[in-house]
């Protein structure tokens, strides 16, 4: 896990801009522009790792 500012150059020429706050995992834009719902934010990440899972 790491910690970013998402108006560093090397995030925008990854990913464009943002508006903070903003949460990427593994490439997935999971949120932006206000802190997620808990449930809306597990829900995500729930997607995320379920095609992994046998």
């Amino acid at each position: 896990m790491s910690y970013e500012d998402v108006n560093s150059q090397d995030i925008i020429e990854k990913f464009g801009t943002f508006i903070p706050p903003t949460i990427i995992i593994e490439g997935h834009i999971i949120t932006e522009g206000h802190v997620p719902i808990m449930k809306k934010l597990a829900l995500e990440l729930y997607r995320l790792i379920e095609p992994t899972r046998s």
